[in-house]
């Protein structure tokens, strides 16, 4: 068991766990009924050196899981040195994806390697005979 691991048992098994949901882009493929974050204009994309302090200073606060979640974060362009952060932090973390079709082969292998503990990804079925709606974003079984 990893340190990020240790810590975030420790705080569960004394009730001290503490986690955070980190919006890092409003950008989004998807186009769900259920949540209008992709129409919101401008696309933002969180400040590199900004996010990553705001990673150290969740750290700080005793954070045990952070969520890097969006739009879709997965769209950012630093999302692999933010899972980097939460690592050295050894702040366990996780990814929301919410377009499948962007969950690549290098991608996985990129968050691996930073020391992404968990990627969560949404489908609306099993197969392509899913009915479309409520999520619109197509291709997720290309």
């Amino acid at each position: 068991m990893g340190s990020k691991q240790r810590s975030a048992m420790k705080n569960f098994v004394t009730g001290d766990i503490r986690f955070a949901e980190f919006a890092v882009t409003n950008a989004c493929v998807a186009r769900c009924s259920f949540c209008d974050i992709w129409k919101q204009r401008p696309r933002v994309f969180t400040d590199r050196d900004k996010s990553l302090q705001v990673i150290d200073n969740l750290a700080d606060m005793g954070i045990s899981h952070i969520t890097l979640t969006g739009g879709e974060p997965l769209l950012h362009p630093h999302i692999v040195d933010f899972v980097k952060k939460c690592t050295s932090r050894h702040v366990h973390n996780s990814v929301l994806a919410a377009a499948p079709s962007l969950v690549t082969d290098e991608k996985l292998a990129l968050l691996g390697e930073a020391g992404n503990d968990m990627i969560s990804i949404s489908f609306e079925g099993g197969s392509r005979l899913a009915p479309p709606a409520p999520r619109c974003c197509g291709g997720q079984f290309s």
